[in-house]
């Protein structure tokens, strides 16, 4: 399977996946009839997110969204299979990191949402962010959590767009003459370079105003007491480095990058540590300068 771009399978053969689907089918009331999609997650190739498309009386044709482990081969659902008959899914699109899961769905009244999904190792994936919206999703732009999204009607006009803290920020990115030419993953290629990315990544930034560059000298500020974290990359799911009380002090020596609704420099402590932490929110700062 090509690890690069999304998948399609059709006729897939359901029986060899039995019985560790007769509960889905059981909960959801479907009769599962084939896999409808299937795209690899782009860092952790043992899972991937699986959609099957089941039999029901009625016009619209439902989805059943599962994690599907291929080496243990177990699924996870990633919408609760009780309540995921009233939605139709469209295929769904992983971030770049890996860490991330957007499914677009549809319920019977035609309301379209965007969901994010946080994804961990063990399979577990929590709601992160839920909203109303005409676009579609159909892959990350590979600069924070920037997305690659086109017109539900007008299939020539494509969007960047971004879902910070539940509301959706986007602007008008490229048309096509021919409303019915498609880019996908395959198409696509981004160029632009570490720096360019970390600039695109703040496009739609709503934290407070940068106050720290590279080659300043900062502290962790004093705000109620909690120390803030340096994390190997700019995102809350890097791994943890180090716990910095406030008043700690550093150099900044890199950044910014905005990611998860938050604004990241890249940090150096006095014992030569270096990661990231967060500068501000869109309601505080959490660095400040050193006068």
């Amino acid at each position: 399977m090509d690890t690069s771009t999304p998948t399609l399978v059709w006729g897939f053969n359901t029986s060899e996946l039995l019985p560790e689907l007769a509960p889905f089918q059981e909960l959801s009331n479907y009769i599962i009839a084939d896999v409808f999609y299937v795209e690899r997650n782009p860092v952790y190739d043992q899972w991937s997110v699986i959609q099957f498309r089941v039999d029901e009386p009625e016009n619209v044709l439902p989805t059943l969204t599962l994690l599907w482990n291929m080496q243990s081969n177990t699924f996870i659902p990633v919408i609760d299979p009780t309540q995921e008959q009233d939605i139709v899914a469209f295929p769904p699109v992983w971030h770049d990191n890996g860490t991330e899961l957007i499914l677009m769905s549809m319920d019977y009244t035609r309301q379209v949402y965007n969901t994010v999904w946080e994804f961990s190792l063990d399979g577990t994936v929590t709601l992160k962010d839920s909203i109303p919206t005409e676009r579609q999703v159909l892959f990350s732009l590979g600069a924070g959590d920037l997305l690659i999204t086109r017109d539900m009607d007008d299939t020539s006009m494509y969007y960047l767009g971004e879902i910070i803290d539940g509301q959706w920020f986007e602007t008008a990115f490229i048309e096509f003459p021919d409303p019915y030419e498609n880019i996908t993953p395959g198409d696509w290629h981004i160029s632009a370079s570490e720096a360019e990315r970390a600039q695109l990544s703040c496009l739609f930034d709503q934290t407070l105003p940068q106050r720290l560059n590279t080659g300043d000298r900062g502290r962790i500020a004093f705000t109620n007491g909690t120390s803030s974290r340096l994390r190997d990359a700019p995102s809350i799911n890097g791994i943890e480095l180090a716990l910095m009380p406030e008043g700690t002090e550093f150099d900044v020596i890199g950044g910014s990058y905005c990611k998860d609704g938050y604004r990241w420099l890249q940090l150096q402590l006095s014992d030569g540590t270096t990661g990231w932490s967060v500068e501000a929110t869109p309601q505080e700062y959490w660095l400040e300068p050193l006068n």
